[in-house]
């Protein structure tokens, strides 16, 4: 085709494509069907292997092939009639990804105050392409934004909110590292000793952008009495007071997401990584002495060593298999309890050394901390220079 010609004709061409596929679409024709017959055509556009390939991710999944859906819609009207659908859900990614950009150059530039203007237009600017693209000014949806190192699943009510509360858990969490807010009492027991994951500490962000932010934070540290110091009472208090903190500000949905779907987790692993630290391992060798020592700088409630780790008498299997059943902070602790391991052989009554008479005992030790695990070992003695064999029953509190 004459390259002249084409470049007048491509624009009625494409058109009257669009139309005949809309016509069919209607009538229940499906996309594959058209595809297959208008490949010819179709692929003056586009290149069908592409299109095929998008038609074979669902619409839940658009978000993985954003880029290549705005390229397929931005080269033709029949690829934006296509792919309506995918188009408003990947345009959606693609917004998320300029306002993480958006807010990484904030960053770079401290939160200078032009920067954050020019910021907030352009998130307007884009606000008002989304509309253009189909979606609705209100429009209820399920989005991902990642908070103080974890990702949390956020409802929003329209693309506006969604920028809005991305930048205020930036500036939340820039501010709480650099101390210009003082941390929640349930982050206090997360992050305290090192700080919020990913954060450094020395960007200053404006006290005039934490304004509104500020509000729910004072509201629930007021809620929070010095008897409210465990985790699940913070809870409890909190989700009580939810929608008046959101009514402050509802970027704190996040907060409250937080506190209810991660910070237990969070909590339990770091305990855990604590209890461990005090535990012997190959790179570190640790006597029961000193073992007992380094308990008490855990910041759980934990008592003293002898009431935690089990002093088992009778013979123990040093090779004890655990199983996927268990876990990884209990297999973990199995392990290490084995460099406890002394073996203690009894003297028979006529004063010589122990052969074949019972009992040898082995003493094995694996802490039990709250809500740990705890291990007891029953069995039979052993002659001198066989191996241990025990009957071992496993009980595991989570």
């Amino acid at each position: 085709m004459h390259r002249d010609y084409w470049e007048i004709m491509k624009l009625q061409f494409d058109n009257a494509l669009k139309w005949t596929w809309e016509e069919l679409a209607e009538g229940g024709v499906s996309a594959h069907v058209f595809l297959l017959a208008h490949a010819g055509p179709s692929g003056l556009y586009h290149d069908v292997d592409v299109l095929k390939r998008m038609l074979a991710t669902s619409d839940s999944e658009s978000d993985s092939i954003a880029e290549l859906i705005h390229k397929v819609v931005g080269e033709s009207s029949l690829g934006k009639s296509m792919f309506t659908v995918k188009w408003i859900k990947a345009s959606r990614a693609i917004d998320k990804k300029e306002v993480e950009k958006g807010i990484r150059v904030l960053i770079d530039h401290s939160f200078d105050n032009k920067e954050v203007e020019t910021f907030k237009l352009l998130m307007k600017t884009q606000c008002a392409d989304l509309l253009q693209h189909g979606h609705k000014k209100l429009e209820r949806i399920m989005t991902e934004i990642h908070y103080f190192g974890e990702k949390l699943s956020i409802v929003v009510e329209s693309p506006e909110e969604e920028w809005d509360m991305r930048l205020s858990c930036s500036l939340r969490s820039w501010a709480i590292n650099s101390g210009q807010i003082e941390m929640l009492p349930w982050e206090i027991l997360l992050f305290e000793k090192d700080g919020l994951p990913d954060y450094p500490k020395f960007l200053k962000v404006p006290e005039q952008l934490l304004q509104q932010c500020l509000a729910p934070r004072l509201a629930a540290a007021d809620f929070l009495t010095d008897e409210d110091d465990q985790l699940s009472k913070m809870i409890n208090i909190m989700v009580g007071k939810r929608n008046m903190c959101l009514e402050l500000d509802r970027s704190f949905m996040c907060d409250m997401t937080f506190l209810e779907k991660k910070a237990e987790g969070l909590l339990r692993n770091k305990l855990h990584n604590e209890v461990l630290a005090c535990l012997p391992s190959m790179e570190k060798p640790m006597t029961l002495m000193e073992s007992n020592k380094a308990l008490p700088t855990c910041q759980g409630d934990f008592t003293s060593l002898e009431s935690v780790v089990c002093n088992i008498l009778g013979s123990y299997s040093s090779g004890l298999q655990t199983t996927h059943k268990y876990s990884r902070f209990f297999q973990l602790a199995l392990k290490r309890v084995e460099l406890f391991l002394s073996c203690k052989m009894q003297k028979k009554p006529d004063g010589k050394p122990c052969g074949t008479f019972p009992p040898c005992h082995c003493r094995p030790s694996l802490w039990r901390v709250g809500f740990a695990a705890f291990v007891q070992t029953s069995g039979g003695g052993h002659g001198e220079g066989e191996s241990c064999v025990s009957t071992c029953v496993v009980t595991e509190v989570f």
